[in-house]
């Protein structure tokens, strides 16, 4: 804290502190005053316009010129002293000025370090600004991984050069970005008109990184309102699929105001006057770091902004805030965050609350006692930057592995519906082996890479007679061990699933078992229901769940299919196995996987739909989805996740076609389907990441399969 007469100077780089004092009740009487004098100023009545001296020069100017063309002077004013472009002139060169110096920073540090390689480069926006950025490139180790780097309010990406020179040491090319209004580039200093415009600049710098080093793992490592953006940046499913994992430093993850009211009057404000300053934000001094030298070093550095904050900046913070409160939930990537518990900037209580509620499996929370805002620059500053990279190095395989050690391509489960003609005989026998044993068939010879010839496949159901698996290892078509095996399978009517393994993981699988539950006619026979799998894998049980729902275009046969989605939650039950505590309820399981033809269709008439899908309207189509409405009314599948579709729906098409059913002109007695959605693959418990999410382009049904790729965390796995 340093002391000047009686006030007290704000030492922070974060947005708490300066939050509560920009809407305290001293600046919200000052403010009201502000905007009296503003409207009683434009409310005087007016008789004329007093002529500038710009217009006097002019007009006289004109006169001498048709007066005395030859030898008369014009008087203009220059343009840096016209109203409207004084602060835009002054924005223009306090950013060139900053600039200058991030640039001249970079190339007397870069000619001096013989261990790492530092460079600057320059990209433009999408909105046309000019994004300052750095890198710190390690040249006697090699590079294993990336680190993109965002710094909090007010600094810069330069002040964290000692950190990224550490990770150069232990193996990390370092980026780092100077977010708009900050360090290097373009906008007022520590003015930010919307944070969005800094997820976005994140985003397209992250996919120029992405770009130079298509083979490294990246990471996110975020400071205060840096964190935040990242946050916000992962939930988008393409970044978060290109993510190995996010490390923050006292996110602003909780920033709130001293009462309510002002988070109701902050939009107001930050609309009448974005820009505007008040010194009175300065009174609430917050302490960042309990190093004198480096709170020495940050506020004597021009790049750091010490004013008071802006009314629109704080405004942003406040939104993005409280975005990320609303959706905690929807975090899946690996994450790592440190908090000093006498943070008064950001709340300690806001990063457990992310830690608690965040769906990633792999994340990892550090309290810090008695340590304040700015982690990276208090007196234990070595420990913290070490557990921080031990945590990086880790997730590249080095070092001992985490308790939760991910696997991938762990199982291969292939459901079918309607592998039958869902008619009478058929639906009164469950169960036809040589048609499931047909599809094992094929499946294993596909997932082996073997061509199926007519004498193999004879031979290979006559092999393959158990219904339910694993098979015997005897039964082998050749000698060439396959990659993969089946665990188990089961058909009921139409419905089959199979669940497939690679060969090194069998060992491992334990305690198969299957359980169905028919919810058709008479709510039991087998045309509609489901089958259920489970098995367990060393201490990690999981269930894969195969359905076909009730069926039906009318408006309120959703209903029918939440009902039918309750009764295989309630009625599937797996057989109880003395001393081994395993689960008999689906929901009971570690990893849980369903996929089918739920049937959910879109609440749009037909003629709107078939319009919306031709030109690929995908985002209104699924704001109409039954699926995903019932899933925010919070009447089906309750804590259930579904990636994002980015593909057209998957039903219903004319057969071996790929125009959907009732394209052309409707013919006598044919019954029109409205595309829809119908197939889709759901998950729910933690330890499940998925990074696909697509369908397959064949023409065997009127449906279109879909697939997805999970990556999968098990306890316990040594492999």
């Amino acid at each position: 804290m340093v002391n000047k007469s009686n006030d007290a100077v704000m030492l922070t780089s974060g947005a708490s502190g300066r939050i509560n004092a920009l809407l305290s009740l001293r600046v919200l009487r000052s403010l009201w005053l502000l905007i009296n004098a503003f409207f009683l100023v434009f409310l005087l009545p007016f008789r004329g316009r007093r002529r500038s001296v710009a217009d006097t020069a002019e007009k006289g100017g004109a006169k001498e010129e048709n007066s005395k063309p030859s030898s008369g002077k014009v008087v203009r004013v220059p343009a840096a002293m016209v109203p409207r472009k004084t602060v835009a002139a002054a924005v223009d060169k306090e950013v060139a000025a900053r600039r200058a110096l991030a640039v001249k920073r970079v190339e007397e540090d870069g000619g001096d370090d013989k261990d790492t390689v530092r460079e600057f480069s320059l990209f433009t926006s999408s909105r046309g600004d000019t994004i300052f950025t750095q890198s710190w490139s390690p040249v006697n180790v090699q590079v294993r991984g990336m680190v993109v780097l965002l710094h909090g309010l007010n600094e810069h990406s330069g002040r964290y050069n000692d950190f990224a020179k550490k990770l150069n040491a232990n193996g990390f090319k370092v980026y780092g970005m100077d977010w708009i209004g900050h360090g290097g580039s373009d906008g007022l200093h520590a003015y930010v008109h919307s944070l969005d415009y800094a997820v976005s600049d994140m985003k397209m710098f992250f996919s120029k990184v992405l770009a130079e080093n298509p083979e490294l793992p990246c990471f996110f490592f975020g400071h205060s309102t840096g964190g935040a953006i990242i946050l916000k940046a992962v939930l988008d499913p393409k970044v978060r699929q290109r993510v190995a994992g996010i490390v923050m430093t006292s996110p602003a993850v909780g920033v709130q105001p001293s009462h309510p009211i002002f988070a109701v009057l902050a939009p107001v404000f930050s609309f009448l006057l974005p820009r505007f300053q008040f010194t009175a934000a300065n009174k609430m001094g917050v302490a960042v770091s309990r190093d004198p030298e480096a709170l020495l070093a940050k506020y004597s550095d021009p790049l750091v902004f010490t004013g008071s904050i802006r009314i629109r900046t704080g405004y942003e913070i406040l939104r993005i805030t409280d975005y990320l409160q609303q959706n905690l939930r929807k975090l899946t990537v690996p994450f790592f965050v440190l908090h000093g518990t006498d943070d008064s900037v950001t709340e300690p209580e806001a990063s457990l609350k992310l830690h608690n509620e965040a769906s990633s499996t792999d994340k990892k929370i550090k309290l810090y006692e008695g340590l304040l805002h700015d982690l990276l620059f208090e007196p234990e500053k070595e420990e913290i930057a070490e557990s921080i990279i031990e945590w990086l190095r880790r997730r590249l395989g080095t070092g001992p592995k985490p308790a939760g050690h991910h696997v991938r391509q762990l199982s291969v489960p292939n459901r079918f519906q309607e592998i039958v003609p869902l008619n009478a005989g058929n639906i009164l026998v469950p169960e036809n082996s040589n048609i499931s044993m047909k599809w094992n068939s094929l499946i294993k010879e596909a997932l082996n890479k073997r061509m199926v010839t007519g004498d193999r496949l004879q031979k290979a159901e006559m092999v393959e007679t158990q219904r339910i698996y694993p098979l015997k290892t005897t039964s082998c078509i050749n000698s060439r061990t396959p990659d993969f095996e089946c665990i188990i399978s089961k058909q009921m009517v139409g419905i089959y699933i199979t669940v497939w393994v690679r060969k090194e993981l069998h060992g491992y699988i334990n305690h198969p078992s299957v359980s169905c539950v028919g919810c058709g006619i008479l709510g039991r026979l087998g045309n509609k229901g489901s089958v259920s799998v489970r098995f367990r894998l060393h201490e990690t049980s999981f269930c894969f769940v195969c359905s076909h729902l009730a069926s039906g275009e009318k408006q309120g046969d959703e209903r029918q299919r939440n009902t039918d989605a309750a009764n295989i939650l309630a009625r599937t039950l797996f057989p109880a196995e003395p001393l081994q505590h395993l689960p008999k309820k689906i929901l009971d399981h570690d990893r849980v996987i369903w996929l089918g033809d739920l049937n959910y269709r879109i609440y749009l008439p037909e003629a709107t739909t078939r319009y919306l899908v031709k030109n690929k309207e995908w985002s209104i189509l699924l704001e109409n989805d039954q699926l995903k409405a019932e899933l925010i009314k919070g009447h089906v599948f309750e804590g259930w996740n579904e990636n994002e579709i980015e593909f057209a729906p998957t039903y219903k098409y004319n057969k071996n076609s790929d125009e959907y059913y009732g394209s052309n002109i409707k013919r006598k007695g044919e019954r029109r389907r409205a595309p829809a959605w119908c197939d889709r693959i759901i998950w729910f418990g933690k330890g499940l990441k998925q990074i696909q999410y697509n369908r397959a382009e064949s023409r065997l049904s009127d449906h279109r399969p879909v697939r997805a790729i999970f990556i999968v965390y098990a306890k316990d796995l040594d492999l």
